[in-house]
């Protein structure tokens, strides 16, 4: 049975009318953003990542990280992440490098500002110790310190051991190897003395416990002089 014209022509007109909402919902797909770890679902009809990024209103620079990339088509259930660049100020070797980065583990970062490590440099992030691969956290602002490992060359009671710490005084690299200093133990250079790398001789010449006797008075004390006279 064939149908009248004006009705074909009506439902022709129907269709067409129709055809940008029917396109509409059959674009409509649930996406999830992830900016710097936080996530949005979303609902929109955008064609690709960058349609997506401005349907949102989302600006983002060249340092950012965007997977994947603007030019990828969308589909149903799609995640994209967005890691927004910081600013890194890294110090090292009495030197201080500026770069932005959207990288977060530390050891890439200082990989991508040239920066090498030695054994037993120590690596502050945002003003605590912390390891290579542990991620830093999202930030507009973070910084890094290397601090250098020394060689610790003590001689003690004619015996001489060597270690490697970055710790920031002599006093302070002493104190991770459990070598305590006591009352009147003389120490060269002195426990305070800064570590900047390379490599330091120290002396450390232990005092000896004496008792002084006198008339009704018994002192302890600790010295190093050879004989009481000298303590």
């Amino acid at each position: 049975m064939r149908f009248p014209k004006s009705l074909r022509l009506w439902g022709l007109g129907l269709f067409l009318a129709t055809l940008p909402l029917l396109t509409l919902v059959f674009l409509r797909k649930p996406v999830t953003l992830v900016v710097d770890d936080q996530p949005y679902q979303l609902q929109t009809y955008a064609l690709t990542v960058e349609g997506l990024l401005s349907a949102a209103d989302i600006q983002i620079s060249e340092a950012d990280f965007i997977h994947p990339g603007l030019n990828t088509r969308l589909h149903n259930g799609d995640q994209v992440v967005i890691l927004r660049a910081a600013r890194i100020q890294i110090s090292v070797d009495g030197q201080t490098h500026n770069m932005l980065s959207a990288e977060r583990i530390p050891v890439v970062i200082l990989a991508e500002a040239s920066v090498n490590l030695g054994p037993g440099d120590q690596l502050i992030a945002d003003g605590l110790p912390t390891h290579l691969d542990q991620m830093l956290p999202p930030g507009k602002v973070h910084t890094l310190q290397v601090r250098r490992a020394s060689t610790i060359v003590l001689e003690e009671n004619g015996e001489s051991v060597s270690f490697i710490s970055a710790a920031s005084t002599l006093g302070g690299a002493l104190w991770e190897q459990g070598i305590h200093l006591y009352d009147n133990d003389q120490l060269a250079p002195s426990p305070d003395t800064p570590l900047n790398g390379g490599t330091i001789p120290v002396k450390l010449t232990r005092a000896r416990e004496l008792i002084i006797q006198t008339q009704g008075h018994r002192t302890q004390t600790r010295s190093v002089g050879p004989t009481v006279g000298a303590a």
